[in-house]
Parts: C-alpha cells; structure tokens; sequence
C-alpha cells in the first residue's frame, strides 16, 4: 500500500474541549521529532486555525475549525466559515476527522452532522473519520469503543455510513505512536477513496454540492417569496394610486418582478461567494 508523504486533515466538532484536546494530542505528537517545525496560521478563534506539522516522517497539515453552537444562526455562520476553508485548499483534504468526546451521542451533535452531510453533499461521509478522545474512560468502564457505539443507535448509523473506521486517542497518554495509528488509518480512507479516482475531497466538489438539488429548492422558495411579496406590493400600489392596469395587473407585475428579482438575488449570491473563494 502506498504511504502517503503528506495529509491534509480538518478536525470539525460540536464540543469545543474535545475538539481542542484532539488538536493539541495531534500537533503535540510533532515535538518528539527533532525536525519538527510547527507553523500556524491564522490567529482569530472564529476562523479555521490551520497547522503545518511533521509527524513520523509525514508532512501534516491540520485544519481547526470553529466549534459548532447551538443556534442555527451560529451553526449556519461557522458552516459558511469550514466551507471558504475547505475552498481554498487547492489540493483537496485527505479527511474530516469528527470529533467526539466519550459522552451520549447528542440532539446537536446529530443535527452537525447532518449539516455537514447537508453543505457538503453525501459524497463526503467517504471522507469521514469519527474520532473519539479521552480513550481512557473506555478502559475505566470496561468498554470497547465498538461497544460504545452500539449503545447509540443514531452514532452507529453514522458510523456506519463511515464505512465503520473509527479511531480512539486519549491526551493524556504520552505515545505518540496513537496519532500515528490516526494517521495510518486516514492513509487507509485516502487510498480506498484513491481506488474511486477521488482521493481528496476538493473545492470542485464542494461548488457541485452546492448547485446541487438543496440549492435549487433554495432558488425556488426565493422566487416564490419574492413573487408573493411583489405581488402584494404591485396590487396596494394600483389600489392606492390608481394604474392602467388595474389591481389584477398590479399583481401580476409585481409577482413577476418579484419572482425575478428573488431568483436573482440567489444567483448573485452563489456567484460572489464562488468569486470570493477565488
């Protein structure tokens, strides 16, 4: 099996402690090497961290992104944030790493996943990773992780959907060979993808997601909204002022404009956001 010299991994999350105890048990791992040099980029909390590290010899690029909340506004904020991240690495990830801490699997935590499923289309469950921190509650309660799993029925479906890999690290232990074990198993997930002529999920297939199906239902409520309100408009307009036309063509005209109007916005929308990722 090819080993791949390189990674591009992001690291996503509804729980902000678990997520940065995966991300500092990764970057961590990197200064047993004597060659290691770490490098971040990006200081702000509410944008993507993004780390280049070595490990075992690997080149490592790791990307950190905000923590889920728990409003949609927010949510949908930080999903727009991990998609201009994801757009402008030009080579594509290697893989999401999904973090989870060692708890029930959570309302909010199935909601984040299916918006991921959502924003990014079904292609990227292949790219998926579930992992788990804080392994050590694991030996402590006398469980696997598969038993874990099995526990949570919506975790399971979701694993499953991940073809089943899973990975477990614990900050606390001081082997770095667990990271590498990490590492290995994503080198496992590349070649697989390697093997459907796709191994990195790339800024093509994010637009492809995003002109997808979802997008269209979106253009549709739009114009619909918009020919509801001109329409409404059109026809107090007539009543008001008096037209030509009369109300029943106020109406017309107004939904018309509306409608266009609606639909465009949309357009112009997905347009600039694809001018701003280039």
């Amino acid at each position: 099996m090819e080993i791949l010299q390189f990674l591009r991994i992001m690291l996503v999350g509804k729980d902000g402690a678990a997520k940065k105890s995966a991300v500092d048990t990764i970057l961590n791992s990197s200064a047993k090497d004597e060659e290691t040099a770490e490098t971040k980029i990006s200081v702000d909390p509410e944008e993507c961290q993004h780390f280049k590290v070595k490990i075992e010899g690997r080149d490592v690029e790791v990307f950190d992104t905000p923590v889920f909340c728990h409003t949609q506004r927010e949510d949908e904020r930080t999903m727009e944030e991990i998609k201009k991240c994801v757009s402008r690495v030009d080579s594509g990830l290697h893989g999401f790493l999904v973090v989870f801490d060692l708890e029930p699997f959570t309302r909010e935590e199935k909601d984040m996943v299916q918006m991921l499923h959502t924003s990014f289309g079904d292609s990227v469950k292949d790219y998926m990773m579930p992992l788990f921190v804080n392994g050590n509650e694991l030996k402590r309660n006398g469980k696997t992780i598969r038993g874990f799993i099995n526990d949570n029925k919506d975790l399971e479906e979701f694993v499953r959907g991940c073809e089943g890999e899973t990975c477990v690290i614990d900050h606390r232990n001081q082997d770095s060979t667990q990271v590498g074990d990490l590492l290995r198993q994503i080198n496992i997930m590349v070649q697989g993808n390697k093997a459907k002529k796709r191994g990195c999920y790339t800024a093509s297939m994010l637009e492809d997601a995003e002109s997808g199906p979802g997008n269209k239902r979106k253009m549709a409520l739009s114009a619909n909204g918009g020919m509801l309100v001109g329409g409404a408009i059109g026809g107090g307009a007539s009543h008001s002022v008096g037209s030509m036309i009369g109300i029943p063509g106020g109406i017309f005209v107004g939904a018309l404009v509306g409608g266009l109007m609606g639909t465009a916005g949309i357009l112009m929308y997905v347009r600039a956001k694809r001018c701003f990722k280039r």
